[in-house]
This record gives C-alpha cells, sequence and structure tokens, in this order.
C-alpha cells in the first residue's frame, strides 16, 4: 500500500490494532482512521487490556461500518463470547470513569520512551 486514497480506491479493508492508541505519543505515531480517504474503507479495534492496564480479561470493542459489524458480530460471537458479566461491567466504568490514571501511566511510558529515543 503506497498512499491511504490508493487503498480506497481499490476496496481494500484496514483493520487497524489501535490497542495502544491511548499510550503512545502522537507525535511519533500516524493513524489510519484519521484519513478521510480510509474512512469508509476502515476498521479500529482495541481493548482494555493495554489503556486500562485489564490485560487477561480479553474484552475488546471495534469501530466499523454497521454492514461490517453485523458479520464480525457473527463471527466473534463464536470465537469470543461470554466475556463475564463483572468484566462488562469494569470495561464500562473504565470507559467513563476518571482517566488521570491513564495519563499517569502514559507519561511514565513517555519518560521511559524519551530516556531512549535517539531521532
Amino acid at each position: 500500500m503506497t498512499s491511504p486514497q490508493l487503498s480506497a480506491t481499490r476496496d481494500i479493508m484496514v483493520l487497524s490494532d489501535e490497542i495502544y492508541s491511548r499510550l503512545i505519543s502522537k507525535a511519533r505515531t500516524t493513524r489510519l482512521w484519521r484519513s478521510r480517504d480510509l474512512r469508509i474503507a476502515l476498521s479500529c479495534s482495541t481493548g482494555f487490556s493495554k489503556t486500562y492496564a485489564m490485560t487477561g480479561w480479553r474484552m475488546g470493542y471495534g469501530v466499523m461500518r454497521a454492514d461490517l459489524a453485523k458479520e464480525i458480530a457473527l463471527l466473534a460471537t463464536n470465537a469470543t463470547s461470554c466475556t463475564a458479566s463483572f468484566t462488562q461491567m469494569a470495561g464500562v466504568e473504565a470507559l467513563r470513569g476518571d482517566q488521570s490514571s491513564v495519563e499517569k501511566m502514559k507519561a511514565s511510558f513517555k519518560r521511559r520512551l524519551d530516556a531512549l529515543w535517539v531521532g
């Protein structure tokens, strides 16, 4: 893929794994989902394990076109169904709650990266 426009014109579906999106420096990344040319052909998946330190809980979500979401739901129901109700409630609280712990974790990671970054 040489450019986002090329992908959009050829109907190529892009699945962007954004699991670290809240914890990485925006200055050092390019997020495909921000491209207007790819918006029609782009799906984003993410979860709670990295941002909210909920590793092992195996809970995430995707953002995509409605027609694709319907098909993915059929697949996911058989592959990853039965997320515990307490895990689901914890995810809701993580999204709705105070985000300061996420920012503290991000700042800690940034300090570590800046100590190593030579660019």
